[in-house]
């Protein structure tokens, strides 16, 4: 490490017994269950995003043509982001962590102008192995992995979840999926699909969510976005991690690195000079952190 305070919480305690994560950094005098619940709580509150789902390649991916208002369409216009809402809470100990994603529908014209919202996905802590930085320009980042490797139909996949922190109020996420098709021998894991998220503190948001009244006061109705705020942006430039993996570059300057050996998997997620690192040894996590990107 570098001298940064990295506290690593239980992971999937009510299944798992309470087993640990590896520790490659010091932690904060505090302890590391006091410095994860200090982490969690910068991300407590409701918070308005942008979400751009991303391809293999890591390019943004089309919305769907029934959800890009005709006008855009008649131009050859393309549109790739979603107008989201998170809600974060967290427990009253500060021992986990539960977020609520969901997206608003655009709607045509003719229909209702009430907002509407569909589900993207849940997260709890309880649920899987996280790691938190504590100190610096690192608190309030974490990131969240698949405890052990999933195998169907001939495909292993994990599950990586990172947050970075822009300042107090704005951050960055991102979800990843990555795959590896077992009936091949020579492949590798690879990013299968992924999600990219800008977000914005709600003003005057806390732990309970938002009623549907403030709601509808903070976002616009018809749902459409008519810009590209972050399929726009430039890909991370991939440095490597000591010339080894494969890198991949995403937008919003970010970048994912994987190694894989055959036996055992590292995950390097890297956005604004930081980065989240999740290794796996045979089928099972071995360590999470959270570290400054030159670590």
């Amino acid at each position: 490490g570098v001298g940064v305070g990295v506290a690593l919480a239980r992971f999937g305690h009510r299944t798992h017994g309470g087993l640990r994560l590896n520790a490659a950094s010091e932690v904060t005098e505090a302890g590391p269950e006091a410095a994860a619940a200090e982490c969690l709580r910068c991300n407590e509150g409701s918070w308005k995003g942008i979400l751009c789902n991303l391809n293999r390649d890591g390019s943004p991916q089309e919305l769907p043509p029934m959800y890009v208002p005709d006008a855009f369409r008649e131009w050859g216009e393309t549109l790739y982001e979603w107008n989201t809402l998170c809600e974060s809470q967290v427990a009253d100990d500060g021992s986990g962590l539960t977020q609520d994603v969901r997206r608003q529908v655009p709607l045509a014209a003719c229909e209702s102008v009430v907002t509407k919202f569909e589900s993207v996905g849940t997260m709890s802590t309880e649920d899987v192995a996280f790691a938190t930085g504590s100190e610096g320009n690192l608190s309030g980042n974490f990131v969240v992995a698949s405890p052990r490797v999933g195998v169907e139909n001939e495909t292993a996949s994990v599950e990586v979840q990172a947050c970075f922190h822009v300042s107090e109020t704005a951050r960055v996420r991102l979800e990843l999926v990555m795959k590896k098709y077992l009936s091949n021998e020579s492949a590798k894991y690879h990013m299968n699909a992924g999600r990219l998220f800008w977000e914005d503190r709600i003003v005057g948001s806390g732990p309970s969510p938002l009623s549907e009244d403030a709601i509808d006061e903070v976002f616009d109705q018809g749902g459409s976005r008519e810009s590209n705020a972050i399929a726009e942006t430039a890909r991370g430039e991939c440095q490597g991690e000591g010339g080894k993996g494969t890198g991949l570059g995403l937008p919003l300057g970010a970048w994912v690195n994987v190694e894989d050996s055959g036996e055992d998997l590292r995950i390097d997620v890297h956005y604004g000079g930081s980065k989240a690192t999740v290794c796996y040894s045979g089928s099972e996590l071995a360590s999470a952190a959270i570290s400054a990107s030159s670590s």
